[in-house]
């Protein structure tokens, strides 16, 4: 398959683009044994989605699955827990939602996933172990299969509704006149490959003494401009180096820099075929070697093929979400004001001691 990575590429999208935030504050900077650990839930119904009530418990099982999925390590953390369900709970709230909405949607569509597909998908997140693990976040065997139920049937219902078509929707002449429209807005430039040799000191006299010394073991000798340094012996106060190789386009370059190379480039005021120049300034000579100068090459179409590709689904996924989501939303009632009104602002639903 051309684009074999896709759906998987994708499928990383998604989250991002459910704006679910994977992190907890400063989680592997804490010294835990210092952490409170007395996690307390006020626990109330938050909002009802086609009759069935949304506690905070509940969005509470979903946050834990994920923080198991990106901490495993500190599954049994109250302190840890707690910091991530600060920083999720209200994007996790709206996941839940959305969660309800596309079930009722898979209902009427007869979308079903197996047991024994949710059973694979239990292992694959807790391992062998899976009730003792499961056990660590204080869920049941039988509430965990039911979340893993609902994740598995909105994946399946996204994938078919969202994922599918936008991958579908996607064309070649599409990818190709963008990589046409990339090539209008960044056009080739001009590339500069270049070494330093800097020689620093507060005696004037001697740094262009040295500085002389390199240009004729260069000119004269055709000493390569990389071994300077161990042809050149420092005088008293006088440090000398040598930089790694530059590679920089024109739009890198300040203009100080680049009004130097160009007239390496073209010749004026240098040593015949040595391509350097001797800058001199307080406390610093340098001397700058031009190794190459040409333009930059647009990536051919055929190496960008697949990133250009996947651009566009992206956002092709993103635009049919939330045409999917807003369709829904609009079928249920759930505009973005009845749930503010439904739940405060000003509601903390997670304390710790």
């Amino acid at each position: 398959m051309r684009f074999k990575n896709q759906i998987f590429k994708i499928l990383c999208f998604s989250l991002l683009t459910n704006g679910v935030i994977l992190s907890a504050q400063n989680i592997n900077d804490f010294d835990l044994s210092m952490a409170p650990s007395n996690l307390f839930v006020n626990n109330r119904v938050l909002i009802r989605v086609n009759g069935k009530p949304i506690s905070v418990l509940d969005v509470m099982k979903k946050m834990d699955l994920l923080f198991y999925r990106r901490f495993p390590e500190h599954a049994s953390s109250p302190y840890m827990r707690y910091q991530f369900y600060l920083a999720n709970w209200k994007h996790m709230l709206t996941s839940v939602i959305d969660d309800q909405l596309i079930l009722a949607d898979a209902e009427e569509k007869k979308v079903e996933v197996t047991e024994g597909d949710v059973r694979e998908e239990l292992e694959n997140l807790f391992g062998p172990d899976v009730v003792l693990n499961v056990d660590k976040l204080g869920m049941t065997h039988a509430e965990a299969f039911e979340l893993l139920k609902t994740e598995l049937t909105v994946q399946q219902m996204v994938g078919g509704m969202v994922r599918a078509r936008a991958m579908t929707e996607v064309q070649p002449k599409g990818v190709r006149e963008l990589y046409e429209e990339r090539l209008k807005t960044n056009p080739s430039e001009d590339l500069w490959i270049y070494k330093i040799f800097s020689i620093r000191g507060e005696d004037k006299g001697a740094r262009e003494r040295v500085a002389e010394k390199a240009m004729r073991l260069i000119t004269d000798e055709q000493v390569a401009f990389e071994n300077l340094p161990f042809r050149l012996e420092e005088e008293e106060g006088i440090k000398i180096s040598l930089s790694d190789e530059f590679k920089r386009k024109d739009s890198e370059l300040s203009l100080a820099y680049k009004a130097i190379l160009q007239t390496v480039a073209t010749g004026e005021g240098i040593a015949p075929g040595a391509n350097v120049i001797v800058q001199n300034q307080e406390k610093l000579s340098r001397l700058f070697f031009l190794k190459e100068h040409k333009k930059t090459e647009p990536t051919p179409f055929n190496e960008t093929e697949e990133q250009l590709h996947m651009e566009l689904t992206q956002e092709a996924y993103a635009r049919l979400n939330v045409e999917y989501m807003g369709k829904l939303r609009s079928q249920h009632g759930m505009t973005d004001e009845y749930i503010s009104e439904m739940v405060p602002e000003d509601f903390v639903p997670f304390s710790i001691q």
